[in-house]
């Protein structure tokens, strides 16, 4: 665990932000050399991007707030706590739907089609969110639960959950990029990401150490099942569009 890579005089140099910043820059040179194949124009693709980085900076706290039974005094407190960058936290999957809700409104506005541009971010998820869970290992958040076997982390042997998330992440990636030559059908990845991560993170829930929300799932699983099921409600959307057509 190493929160703080280096200082710079009496400046702390954090290990998460440092990630999540190599991660972001990755992701939009992802998004660049893949918007033509996508079809889209890049200056909309960067847009949306920008679009979508408050979306899911908004909907990563509001999760975090969700997720960790988050206790605040007062609307004004919780108002100022999600505006606040360095109270509390974030969760990626807060996050991923308010970027569906960015990219719905960004689609609209900037008039590209939604399932292309969806597909596009949504293709390039999976790596984003390996390499975000490498920053969660190095800062010592979202970590596992007790175990005999695993990785040192406060005080106490612990399941491995960032690193479990981030190989299983990078493996969806690897898929998406070999199955890209049959692309074909607007919707794919965005089904295809939203199932298979809601199932990875449905999984990984098992192991992590989070609190119980409803019997004896957590936040997250509750959250994971509605991303399975938006996907399922896109792949019905789809089919009666093509059989419309």
């Amino acid at each position: 665990m190493y929160p703080i890579l280096f200082k710079v005089g009496n400046i702390n140099i954090y290990s998460y932000g440092t990630v999540l910043y190599i991660d972001l820059l990755i992701s939009l040179y992802l998004l660049k050399n893949f918007s033509s194949k996508f079809k889209i124009e890049f200056n909309k693709v960067f847009n949306s991007f920008l679009v979508i980085l408050v979306s899911m900076y908004l909907g990563g706290k509001i999760g975090y707030i969700i997720f960790n039974n988050y206790e605040y005094i007062g609307f004004t407190k919780l108002i100022m706590d999600i505006i606040n960058p360095f109270e509390g936290g974030l969760t990626i999957i807060g996050a991923i739907f308010f970027s569906i809700v960015g990219l719905l409104v960004s689609s609209k506005f900037f008039k590209v089609n939604f399932l292309k541009i969806a597909d596009l971010f949504c293709f390039v998820a999976p790596l984003s969110i390996s390499i975000g869970r490498i920053g969660c290992l190095m800062a010592g958040c979202c970590y596992g639960k007790e175990s005999s076997w695993g990785i040192l982390l406060h005080g106490t042997l612990r399941y491995p959950t960032q690193i479990m998330e981030s190989i299983l992440s990078l493996a969806v990636f690897g898929y998406f990029y070999y199955s890209f030559k049959n692309y074909k059908h607007s919707g794919k990845y965005i089904i295809e990401f939203l199932l298979l991560y809601g199932l990875i993170r449905f999984f990984i829930e098992f192991f992590r150490e989070s609190s119980t929300a409803f019997l004896f799932f957590s936040w997250a699983q509750i959250f994971s099942i509605l991303m399975i099921t938006t996907a399922i409600i896109f792949m019905i959307f789809i089919k009666r569009k093509e059989k419309n057509k």
